[in-house]
């Protein structure tokens, strides 16, 4: 879900924005974290073990269900909080510039994305909202989320399941989490406990709100869930997740944005991992509230970070933006450490750990059309217009232990021109070397040409090489909403020419939403091949999405095979090395 500060109806899709660890100067503005406040703890109670999703009833496409929340977030209007004092739109009252770190045109296919290693249609529309595409892969499986429906795959793209309904999971369970308004997924692969999550949020009419989490019973994604409720004390829009298997900091984080009126006051929950993965009551969620944008928390890919290491989280800031509370006075990309103290709940803390600003950060122009304003990106043949999402972190913040040095990869919307819109994914690689301050190693806009690319995701191989998969559109030249992916190799300063995994050949009528994210993961089995998927319009209508998941190889990657034989988070010793044929 999205915060809705806007009459136009909206769909099955919420947005969440964060607040730094900074006090604010304004005393009448919302409490921010800083380094001496602690958690409040939430209720996070077990609500059983589900039925083997393979047994789960296929999702009635005919009968539903299809449910719009346009209308319960109607009902939490703020349109004051869309402007700012002086009645102009956030995200449009600060000087734009022509973008700096714009990518170079380039030849067409001179270098060119790697070939497809195989692709296949992946779930289609069954409400006509937004489907907020997303997937995780694993040694056997690829699961694939939208909204209010999910399928599993194996790795040839043969179905192993029927599409299920998402709250189907939770049948029986006596919680708010098998109700009919729901959304949001999330579905993350925990490599070292070789288990699978998923998150979504739900809402019931009069009786609160719900983040629920689900926590594979083995490594079998077709198989039994623990269930978990969070009970979150605002809506829990756009949670994003992220597993942190460190031995002492421990913990599934999630970041929140949450309804209504989400301006400086993102939520960050610490769930207690630990006890997730075995089933048992866990103990309280550590909940942390005030940030000024949506904070997207790391998700490790590969070997775990050196022990004793404080989750992380990102976020950015414009600057001069009076959005954001605390403000900056220059464009800021923003690290937070996560220290976790399951023991003593009141010693936990999350900081700003780093600013990273000009001229280090290269400049850019927060939101295309102004924030959250779904009315921005123009489609061929129509006036109606779809949504940039350009003002909040996509989908997801990647860690990755490269021996040498540490990185964090993300992406996120911005507008590559000065006068206009052209929205073009802003991507940026970070390292940290022997435990110093994370520099910039790369940064750059993907704006080759005059199409919008939006929605994008980014991570790295295991050989530093990484892939973006996106949107592309444009109406100038007949491009229908389409699913495009690229990739550079390490220390590459920008990506090759991209290629097409799936070409739009409709429009989307009536509505303005778009889906909120998509997802790039990289296979634990070799730790070189990306799987992406994204939504993509095939025929002309209000709601009549596909999706398409797509598999390839960048040809330099050396990564060894890496096996999780009896491995415990932040215990190297389980491993076994390979390297590949």
């Amino acid at each position: 879900m999205r915060p809705t500060h806007l009459s136009a109806p909206l769909a099955v899709v919420i947005l969440l924005v964060s607040s730094a660890p900074i006090a604010s100067a304004n005393p009448t503005a919302p409490r921010v974290s800083d380094d001496r406040a602690a958690p409040e703890l939430v209720m996070m109670p077990f609500r059983g073990i589900s039925r083997p999703v393979r047994a789960l009833p296929p999702v009635d496409v005919e009968g539903g269900p299809k449910l719009w929340l346009g209308s319960l977030e109607n009902e939490n209007d703020q349109r004051g909080s869309n402007l700012d004092e002086r009645g102009i739109r956030y995200g449009t009252g600060t000087a734009k510039v022509d973008d700096r770190s714009v990518s170079p045109s380039r030849p067409t296919g001179e270098p060119m994305a790697p070939d497809l290693i195989l692709d296949f249609d992946g779930l289609s529309s069954i409400i006509s909202g937004p489907p907020d595409t997303e997937g995780a892969v694993g040694p056997d499986h690829y699961v694939q989320f939208v909204n209010i429906q999910f399928r599993i795959y194996d790795k040839t793209g043969a179905p192993l399941t029927a599409p299920a309904a998402t709250n189907s999971l939770w049948a029986g369970s006596g919680s708010t989490c098998e109700g009919d308004l729901y959304a949001d997924p999330i579905v993350m692969y925990d490599e070292p406990a070789d288990r699978w999550v998923i998150t979504y949020i739900a809402l019931e009419i009069g009786s609160g709100f719900v983040a629920c989490v689900a926590v594979s019973t083995s490594g079998d994604p077709t198989d039994e869930y623990f269930l978990y409720e969070l009970e979150t004390p605002l809506i829990p829009d756009y949670p994003k997740l992220g597993v942190w298997p460190d031995p002492v900091h421990n913990a599934y984080v999630m970041g929140t944005m949450p309804i209504p009126d989400p301006q400086g006051k993102h939520d960050v929950y610490a769930l207690d991992r630990e006890r997730l993965l075995i089933g048992a009551e866990p103990r309280p969620a550590q909940r942390f509230n005030g940030f000024p944008n949506m904070m997207m928390p790391a998700d490790v890919d590969g070997p775990a970070p050196p022990p004793g290491s404080p989750a992380l989280l990102y976020t950015f800031r414009d600057g001069g933006e009076s959005f954001f509370i605390p403000p900056s006075p220059v464009d800021s990309l923003d690290v937070y450490e996560l220290s976790i103290d399951w023991d003593s709940p009141a010693a936990s803390r999350l900081v700003l750990a780093q600013s990273l600003t000009p001229p280090e950060l290269a400049e850019f122009n927060w939101t295309v059309c102004g924030w959250n304003n779904p009315d921005c990106l123009s489609q061929p043949q129509t006036t109606q217009k779809l949504d940039s999402i350009s003002w909040i972190p996509m989908q997801r913040l990647q860690y990755r232990s490269l021996g040498a040095y540490e990185t964090l990869v993300g992406v996120w919307t911005v507008n590559a021109i000065a006068v206009g819109a052209h929205a073009a994914p802003r991507w940026f690689e970070l390292r940290r070397y022997g435990g110093n301050s994370w520099v910039i190693a790369h940064q750059g806009t993907f704006a080759p040409n005059s199409s919008h690319r939006w929605m994008a995701s980014v991570a790295l191989d295991g050989s530093g090489n990484m892939a973006m998969g996106y949107n592309v559109m444009n109406a100038g030249f007949g491009i229908f909403p389409s699913l495009c992916y690229t990739v550079r190799s390490v220390d590459s300063p920008d990506f090759v020419d991209e290629r097409t995994l799936a070409t739009g050949t409709g429009y989307q009528t009536d509505i303005n939403r778009w889906g909120d994210y998509a997802s790039m993961e990289v296979d634990p089995t070799d730790d070189c091949t990306f799987w992406f998927t994204g939504e993509y319009m095939e025929t002309t209508g209000p709601g009549t999405w596909n999706t398409r998941i797509g598999a390839f190889r960048h040809p330099d990657c050396t990564a060894p095979l890496i096996f999780f034989d009896g491995f415990e988070s932040g215990d190297t010793e389980g491993w076994s090395v390979a390297m590949p044929e």
